[in-house]
């Protein structure tokens, strides 16, 4: 349920309302906003499978190597022209549909905690005691691919017009692998606003930040 709740938020704040105080105030409904949620429910299954196999995968900053492949994998299935190892780290990619104005970007994380191990239940009850895991949601990140799915289908029928872009961005949670991408070109609004100018001041390489995702 919870699952399905963030897919159902993500395709309202892409195509309603304005938030005020982190809160989605839906505007009137139009075919587009239908669409989206319709294909969001086309693709329920598979996007709940993503999220339920990023969860069980439970890897760190910089190592999210079966994560960020069944994302990308997908973007491909799905008409995606997938760049992968983006700024030089094998776990990012960028996945892009259609071409020219606007550029709607999505950002999608996936790397887990060092620490957190934790069934899927309400308890503190670790799968592996001392082993990683998810607390932050970065589980249910498929939801933002499901939204770039969604406008890359309206792109493909010819009801909007522009470019959609999946961004798969490792070590949200130790490294700041949008700032590497930012600084390499992989670029949108969204990007350029992100934690990080820290790391982009000193200019350190993405390897050299890898020792504090252990």
């Amino acid at each position: 349920m919870q699952f399905q709740l963030f897919l159902a938020t993500t395709a309202a704040t892409l195509f309603a309302g304005s938030v005020v105080a982190e809160t989605v105030v839906a505007a009137r409904e139009t075919p587009a906003k239908r669409a989206a949620l319709h294909s969001i429910d086309r693709h329920q299954a598979d996007l709940v499978d993503l999220s339920d196999k990023i969860w069980a995968y439970a890897e760190t900053a910089l190592r999210e190597t079966r994560s960020a492949a069944v994302l990308a994998d997908y973007a491909e299935q799905q008409g995606f022209k997938v760049e992968r190892g983006v700024a030089g780290m094998p776990t990012a990619f960028v996945a892009t549909y259609g071409s020219g104005r606007p550029v709607i970007g999505v950002m999608g994380e996936y790397d887990a905690l060092p620490g957190v191990s934790q069934k899927a239940s309400p308890l503190q009850e670790p799968l592996q005691a001392g082993a990683a895991g998810h607390g932050c949601g970065q589980h249910v990140r498929p939801g933002g691919l499901g939204a770039a799915i969604a406008i890359k289908e309206q792109i493909a029928a010819g009801k909007l017009k522009g470019t959609v872009r999946f961004y798969g961005t490792p070590a949200e949670e130790a490294v700041g692998g949008k700032v590497y991408m930012a600084r390499e070109g992989s670029s949108t609004t969204s990007m350029q606003c992100s934690r990080g100018t820290r790391a982009t001041r000193r200019r350190p390489t993405w390897r050299r930040a890898r020792r504090w995702s252990a």
